[in-house]
């Protein structure tokens, strides 16, 4: 928990507002909750201390993030800064707090704001043709994963109640 703890400090230094305002314990409890089951939470013998462990599905996840970074595929960045707003997405989904998801969103209100800016200006920024190419080939690829991800829950809910 000290890393964790370690890593919220630092995350929230660099910002006017707590990004994340709650002590590492309430996250890891939070994580930890079936509803989310991104963390398996136990007690070692002797100790009175939980500790977490990923589930399976996370480090299924955190495997699969690892191949997109050893793979030679030109849309690596696309998957990865897909599987980042997918995560981002999970976080900001999960939050309950309303402060925090009213921070949220004045926060994204800024950057949409200098972005119309900018563009009013004349500087409007535009993906490069890689990039472009990459998003494209990221896009078309994903119709396979869509399929495949969306015939394994049609599978897993017809299976529901059989064990």
């Amino acid at each position: 928990m000290p890393r964790l703890e370690d890593t919220l400090y630092a995350i929230n230094a660099g910002s006017e507002t707590a990004l994340y305002p709650k002590p590492a314990r309430e996250y890891l409890k939070d994580w930890a909750e079936d509803d989310k089951g991104w963390l398996r939470r136990f007690y070692p013998k002797e100790s009175d201390e939980p500790h977490f462990d990923l589930t399976p599905a996370v480090e299924a996840a955190m495997e699969w993030l690892k191949s997109l970074l050893q793979s030679r595929f030109v849309g690596t960045e696309s998957r990865l800064l897909t599987i980042f707003q997918l995560l981002q997405q999970m976080i900001q989904g999960a939050e309950t707090d309303p402060e925090i998801r009213i921070q949220e969103l004045d926060s994204k209100k800024q950057r949409l704001d200098q972005e119309i800016a900018d563009i009013r200006d004349g500087r409007i920024e535009l993906i490069s043709p890689v990039a472009l190419k990459e998003r494209h080939q990221t896009g078309h690829g994903s119709s396979a994963v869509h399929t495949t991800t969306a015939s394994g829950y049609r599978a897993a809910g017809n299976s529901r109640g059989k064990r």
